[in-house]
């Protein structure tokens, strides 16, 4: 007569206890091949981490070539206390050569900062001053980034035209004596252009999004005469917030005469301001 089998159960506990273990044996297995995993599906981030996760295409065309070399005009924006979404996308393209077994050694890399994007590169004490956090966001992917070899520049006569002081320029970014000078000379040089220019601006609420990828704002003017402010008095609404002296204005829809202040929606470029820089 046969016994019945004995059917073995296993604690609950130490079934729970398997699961970290299991965890911790994938993380490893990750870290050892360069590539930090992400909450987001797919996601790596082999050179910079914790920024610019890029998903490996191995058979995609149009690979990371070694010897590349790229130069980043940065005006784009991000609201206090969040990473600049151009840094970010320095961070991207560095970690698309990581992801394609590359190292930061194979691409050459600058970039500049001007517009909207001057405050990215403040030390923290001015960050925090300015804009009333804790600290900088984005010196630490800066700091990264510079350990890559990432040249980092921010525009003097930006800085200067939105009344930031190079006094409170973080030490880790020169200041360049113009934006459009650091583009002629590494475009000189050879480097690729890519701009990183801000998407939507949250300058005015309810404004419609730049067609043409730039800022979004809002300027009034009086038709038939010469009383309008034109890009300049736009302008000078964001030299005001973007050195957190005011508020987003919140303008009314108002009706369209030959004689009355109407309302202008105006979409355009922040670089268009650094134009005479």
């Amino acid at each position: 007569m046969r016994r019945p089998a004995v059917v073995r159960r296993v604690p609950m506990r130490n079934a729970i206890m398997r699961i970290p273990l299991v965890l911790i044996v994938a993380l490893a297995a990750a870290v050892a091949k360069g590539q930090t995993p992400s909450g987001k599906s797919g996601l790596v981030y082999p050179l910079v981490p914790g920024n610019g996760g890029v998903v490996p295409l191995p058979r995609a065309a149009e690979q990371p070539r070694k010897g590349a070399k790229a130069v980043f005009d940065i005006t784009a924006n991000a609201q206090a206390g969040d990473v600049n979404p151009g840094l970010e996308q320095i961070a991207r393209l560095l970690n698309l050569y990581g992801a394609a077994g590359l190292t930061a050694r194979d691409v050459t890399i600058a970039a500049v900062c001007h517009g909207a994007a001057d405050k990215a590169v403040l030390s923290d004490a001015a960050y925090a001053a300015r804009f009333k956090v804790a600290a900088n966001p984005n010196l630490p992917l800066i700091r990264e980034l510079k350990k890559a070899g990432v040249e980092v520049f921010v525009c003097g006569q930006s800085l200067h035209d939105l009344g930031f002081k190079t006094e409170e320029v973080a030490e880790e970014v020169p200041v360049a004596d113009s934006a459009m000078l650091v583009l002629v000379n590494k475009q000189a040089d050879g480097y690729a252009y890519i701009p990183a220019r801000v998407e939507s601006c949250p300058l005015v609420r309810g404004a419609p999004a730049g067609l043409d990828g730039g800022t979004t704002i809002a300027a009034t003017h009086r038709r038939g005469t010469n009383s309008s402010p034109g890009l300049y008095g736009a302008e000078s609404v964001i030299r005001g917030w973007a050195g957190g002296r005011v508020r987003p204005p919140r303008i009314a829809s108002r009706a369209a005469s030959s004689s009355s202040v109407v309302v202008t929606w105006v979409s355009m470029r922040f670089s268009a301001f650094d134009s005479p820089l």
